[in-house]
């Protein structure tokens, strides 16, 4: 949320007033002098190459230059230490970011006549529009500022430009290294890993050429394009976020995709066709599943090897992995018997024996939030009905019926990140439930139809979108990807535009590429989690039971584990 502006008594005792109080003002609303460590980071994050000119334009690769901004109204003395929005959302090239102190910076662009201007100014915040430039910027040639902008000014020389040729603000003379970086634990404890993102990219399989594309999620052009030896129906992007593995239909083969270098590396030839792809979030293994054969295979990710492969009792027909723990759960195609497989041990712990009535299971996936290690919910698409299994005790805990068979699940992340379920239902109309708790019981939200789609539309696959409450919707049969925007409030899913048309995709992934910076966020955050030496035991001593066997009583007591080995 943005900080409302303030009435000023003019804009020289404003600016007088911010000279005299803030050191951060001295620098960005007068003569900038360096940038703030956390903006700094910030840009670094975006770019490792980054230089900074003595009037604090920071220059980036791929034209990318931004310029700090100070709003009207700042009374806040500290130096910024965390990223509160960016716009777009999910972008390595955002239009502008605003920090928790009100320090913004805004991207500056180069048009195709020659200009250089800001990007998209209807997005700008007010309290942006109305704030000052470094007071001893060095004004490009061909500076072009919308009227709108004009008050950011403040006393530099400015004139409207007429059109240049070739204009550029990568000067070598005026540009400079920045200072060293303070260590990155005390400068980023308010940045999240959530708040430096890559551009994201939405990448297809085709099932006419058998074409693997990566699209850019923000123009939704294609960027690039490589030949698969076979048709695929399930991707995953490995714990990096640098290769997305790729099965084949028909064939035991997974494909290796290099993300950066855009090729194809190498093929990994498994035992049987793999049906699910499945990577765990903090640990380096990918999960290849195998419906029609009673096994699973596990890859290492970083490496790309088959590091083993698993014999079951039964074969699986899905299998979630758990958010943070190292365990991933399948269910039978009739949803009477769980698997719990340790994904590091890469061995069975436990098998849960069900008397659930339950057809064919279509969707499984696991809300860690309720229950000590979650529950594990069920859902087929030929029955109304929905199961939660608790997944410390092995035991049905929930039953909720839908208002119409399943069709698919998807989930929506809200601007907190937590996903909530949507229930996709198709019978002569497309309508959409969602699973919410009220305290710790699960209902189901009124049912309403999609709007801005036919109903005779088969939806294929979803794929959370790269701002809050959006999805992407694929649609094998139009050959089209929507765009879609779920209003929480009123509870209803509409389909705003087609984004991609002619693709008639069987894979839809969507990759934002973690930095350094947010890897070693990720990996501070995980060695906050380490467990004590009671969880220690009590998870050793899971693993050193028999399989086939409830843990209850054996475990006991609330369990809290983290995404390390032990």
């Amino acid at each position: 949320m943005l900080k409302p502006l303030r009435t000023s008594l003019g804009f020289a005792i404003l600016t007088l007033l911010l000279l005299s109080v803030n050191p951060v003002a001295q620098a960005s609303s007068s003569t900038c002098e360096r940038l703030p460590e956390a903006v700094l980071v910030y840009l670094k994050s975006l770019d490792t190459n980054l230089k900074v000119r003595e009037d604090c334009l920071a220059i980036l690769s791929q034209k990318r230059s931004y310029l700090p901004v100070l709003p009207q109204g700042h009374d806040n003395p500290e130096e910024p230490t965390k990223v509160l929005a960016q716009f777009p959302l999910k972008s390595n090239s955002p239009d502008w970011v605003q920090f928790d102190n009100g320090f913004y910076l805004l991207r500056l662009i180069e048009t195709e006549n020659g200009k250089i201007t800001f990007s998209r100014t209807e997005t700008i915040p007010t309290a942006l529009k109305t704030g000052l430039l470094p007071q001893n910027f060095m004004m490009p040639a061909g500076f072009s500022i919308p009227a709108e902008l004009r008050i950011i000014v403040g006393d530099l020389p400015y004139e409207t430009p007429l059109a240049q040729n070739k204009p550029t603000l990568d000067l070598p003379s005026a540009t400079k290294d920045p200072k060293a970086l303070s260590p990155l634990d005390k400068v980023s404890q308010g940045l999240s890993a959530s708040n430096i993102i890559l551009d994201p990219i939405l990448f297809t399989a085709s099932l006419k050429d058998s074409r693997f594309t990566a699209w850019d999620a923000i123009s939704w052009k294609p960027k690039w394009s490589l030949p698969l030896t076979c048709l695929a129906t399930t991707s995953s992007t490995t714990q990096s976020g640098e290769y997305v593995y790729i099965n084949c239909l028909n064939s035991p083969k997974v494909n290796v995709i290099d993300i950066k270098s855009q090729q194809r590396l190498s093929e990994l030839e498994l035992s049987d066709v793999a049906q699910q792809l499945i990577q765990h979030t903090y640990y380096p293994i990918v999960l290849a599943t195998h419906r029609y054969a009673s096994k699973v295979t596990f890859l290492d990710s970083p490496h790309h090897l088959i590091k083993s492969v698993l014999t079951l009792p039964f074969a699986l027909q899905e299998v979630a992995m758990h958010p943070r723990l190292p365990l991933a759960y399948g269910v039978d195609t009739v949803g009477n018997r769980i698997l719990e497989i340790d994904v590091q041990q890469m061995k069975i712990l436990r098998q849960f024996d069900l008397k659930v009535p339950s057809h064919k299971i279509h969707a499984v996936w696991i809300d860690e939030n309720r229950g000590r290690f979650g529950t594990f919910w069920m859902a087929s698409r030929d029955s109304q009905d929905v199961y939660a299994i608790d997944l410390f005790t092995g035991t049905k805990i929930h039953t909720l019926k839908l208002a119409s068979p399943l069709s698919h699940v998807a989930f929506v992340k809200d601007e907190k990140d937590v996903a909530t379920p949507l229930f996709m239902s198709q019978g002569e109309t497309n309508t959409t439930q969602t699973l919410y708790w009220d305290n710790l019981t699960p209902k189901l939200g009124e049912a309403h139809l999609v709007e801005g789609v036919d109903n005779e539309r088969f939806w294929m696959s979803f794929q959370a979108g790269t701002h809050p409450n959006e999805l992407l919707g694929l649609d094998a049969i139009a050959e089209k990807v929507y765009l879609l925007n779920w209003n929480p409030t009123t509870q209803i899913l509409t389909a705003e535009r087609s984004v991609i048309t002619n693709i008639k995709s069987s894979v839809l992934t969507l990759v934002e590429s973690p930095t350094p910076e947010t890897l070693a966020m990720i990996q501070k955050k995980t060695n906050a989690l380490a467990p004590n030496e009671t969880e220690t035991e009590i998870l050793t001593g899971l693993r050193s039971q028999p399989s086939r066997q409830n843990g209850f009583l054996r475990l006991g007591g609330v369990l809290r584990f983290a995404p390390r080995d032990l």
